[in-house]
C-alpha cells in the first residue's frame, strides 16, 4: 500500500518549496544602514515620474467620467 500518491507527493515538494522560497526573503543582516543615495541612486527622478504618471492618471479618470 503506497502511503502517498505521487500527485500528493509533488504537491507536497512544490508547497515546501514555495515555502522555503518566501521565508528566504525573511533573512536580513543586523547591520544594515543604506542611506537613500545607495539604495535608490534615481530617487529622484522616479518621484517625478511617479507624479507624472499620477496626474495622466488623474486627467484619464476625469475624461473617463465625463464621457459616462
Amino acid at each position: 500500500m503506497r502511503i502517498m500518491s505521487s500527485k500528493l507527493k509533488r504537491i507536497v515538494v512544490v508547497f515546501l518549496c514555495a515555502q522555503a522560497y518566501a521565508l528566504s526573503g525573511c533573512t536580513t543582516t543586523a547591520n544594515q544602514d543604506l542611506s537613500v543615495s545607495e539604495v535608490d541612486p534615481y530617487e529622484d527622478i522616479n518621484r517625478k515620474v511617479y507624479a507624472f504618471n499620477m496626474t495622466v492618471d488623474e486627467l484619464c479618470r476625469r475624461t473617463c467620467r465625463q464621457c459616462l
